[in-house]
């Protein structure tokens, strides 16, 4: 998981049962936006390590594809959680082949880099972009 606030990056893997306190620790009141591969049972703890009013995305389901949910950790963060779909691997796959086949390459818009996440975000959100928005993540 990539939990960003607006100042720092900090990549977790939650690894530990601590971790959603740990976040909070480090940022000092839980992460504006929290990216969730995994679903399952790392949807309750990730809710944790938000801030109230924080976002979280959520693009996959490696971990398990039924989240158990703590209601009272949802209410009390007050937690948007936002689903992110991208179809089947199959659908992806003969989506590249017929890219690569063409010479098809995405038009990029504006680049940014980490650490300017916000105003990436916020760039996005105005919606006066044409062509893809992308943030550089180099770890």
């Amino acid at each position: 998981m990539v939990s960003v606030k607006a100042e720092q990056a900090q990549l977790t893997n939650g690894s530990t049962p601590t971790w959603p306190g740990d976040v909070v620790a480090l940022t000092g009141e839980g992460v504006d936006i929290a990216l969730n591969v995994a679903g399952g049972d790392t949807l309750t703890p990730t809710i944790a390590a938000t801030r109230v009013g924080g976002r979280i995305h959520q693009v996959g389901y490696t971990a398990d594809r039924i989240a158990p949910l703590d209601i009272f950790v949802a209410i009390e963060h007050a937690t948007n959680i936002r689903i992110a779909t991208a179809g089947s691997r199959a659908s992806f796959e003969a989506l590249v082949r017929a890219m690569q086949r063409h010479a098809i390459r995405p038009s990029i818009d504006k680049a940014f880099d980490l650490e300017h996440l916000d105003d990436a975000l916020e760039y996005l959100a105005s919606g006066g972009h044409l062509g893809k928005v992308i943030v550089n993540l180099d770890f």
